[in-house]
This record gives C-alpha cells, sequence and structure tokens, in this order.
C-alpha cells in the first residue's frame, strides 16, 4: 500500500467513524423531538465553527457546496419520478 492509499484509508475510516458518532447523537436528539431542519442547521454552524477553529474555511465552503448540489440533484430527481 502506498503513501497516499493509507492516507487515503484512514481518512475514509475516519470520515465512517465521525458519521457513525453522529447518527447515534443525531437520533438521540430525534428522540427529544428535535425538528430535523433545526438538526441540520445546527449541523451547518458546526461545520462553519470546525472550520474556523482548524483555519479550513475553503473546504468547508467547497464541502457545503457540493452538498447542496447533491441535494438539488436528489431533488431534481425526485420531482421528475
Amino acid at each position: 500500500m502506498t503513501t497516499h492509499e493509507a492516507l487515503v484509508a484512514t481518512h475514509a475510516s475516519d470520515v465512517d467513524n465521525a458519521r457513525e458518532a453522529l447518527r447515534h447523537t443525531l437520533d438521540q436528539l430525534g428522540e427529544r423531538w428535535i425538528p430535523g431542519d433545526a438538526l441540520i442547521e445546527a449541523l451547518l454552524r458546526e461545520a462553519l465553527a470546525l472550520g474556523n477553529r482548524y483555519d479550513g474555511s475553503p473546504r468547508i465552503a467547497e464541502r457545503l457546496r457540493l452538498i447542496a448540489a447533491m441535494l438539488d440533484d436528489a431533488n431534481t430527481r425526485h420531482l421528475h419520478s
């Protein structure tokens, strides 16, 4: 395995672990009847705060644009189904 492949694998594992932790937390918050749109807004605000803490704002912005495009694409497919 090359260094690049190892870094990619490690990042993928980190993302999986973070998603699992977030899913668990979101499930708990859902049990407290916090609406989905409030959870999404809170996640976005925390993503911005995280970006500011680690000077990753351009990367965070790029990823948020990607998420927005994916949501637009999913909505477009849903409307034409």
